[in-house]
């Protein structure tokens, strides 16, 4: 059993190109023998090449490089924070720091044919940009033109309109409803109200409403204005 043990064993070694170490002297191997037994540096063993009787070697990145690596996404992580700050700033300035009022609702309100408040807002004296929107809603039998307006105490914006389809019941189509955004700069010197205002220009009974509607503040830094609306 001890001799077969050791003719297997001899059989595998010479299958992998190595020799019984009792038949290889230490001082005679030879440089292919020490190739195969590891890999240059930079390189690491993959695996064993049993045909060719080779290590089957693939480079490793360098320490240095991987460092150098890291140093560079750290400066180009650096580079964007600073670069989102430079942005929040100018942000900022544009938007007064950000500072931002808001209100909003979703209650159902009539818009009879003069102009009626649908939604207010108090803020502080200052200088804004000012942001609203309001959907509107037509379930008479006529095409509704509906205006809306945004104002503060010195002023109002031009009139934001849409047409509103009547809704037909026969078969639930009509383009029945709408939202209307608005813009409008403003300064005042004093605390004031800012409204969202509407009315169904039809000059008939048959009238639309709202539901859905905000109004925004942005207070600004500096505004300048030229106003071409008559």
């Amino acid at each position: 059993m001890v001799k077969q043990f050791a003719v297997v064993t001899l059989l595998a070694l010479v299958a992998v190109g190595l020799q019984p170490l009792s038949s290889v002297s230490r001082g005679t191997i030879s440089a292919t023998e020490r190739q195969f037994k590891g890999c240059p540096d930079g390189h690491a063993v993959q695996g064993i090449d049993f045909a060719s009787r080779q290590v089957v070697c693939v480079p490793v990145a360098d320490p240095w490089a991987l460092e150098s690596m890291q140093n560079q996404l750290a400066n180009e992580s650096s580079a964007r924070l600073q670069g989102d700050e430079v942005l929040r700033q100018r942000l900022d300035t544009i938007h007064g720091g950000a500072v931002a009022y808001s209100v909003e609702a979703s209650t159902a309100v009539d818009v009879p044919t003069q102009v009626v408040t649908v939604l207010t807002l108090q803020v502080p004296a200052g200088k804004y940009a000012l942001y609203g929107n309001v959907t509107v809603h037509n379930f008479a039998t006529r095409t509704l033109p509906i205006n809306c307006y945004l104002g503060s105490p010195v002023e109002f914006s031009v009139p934001y309109s849409a047409r509103i389809d009547p809704f037909r019941s026969s078969d639930a189509g009509g383009a029945s409803s709408t939202t209307i955004a608005l813009t409008m700069t403003t300064e005042f010197g004093a605390p004031a109200e800012l409204t969202l205002s509407c009315q169904s220009n039809t000059g008939t009974s048959e009238v639309g409403f709202a539901t859905s509607r905000q109004l925004v503040a942005v207070a600004l830094t500096d505004l300048t204005e030229t106003d071409l609306a008559p």
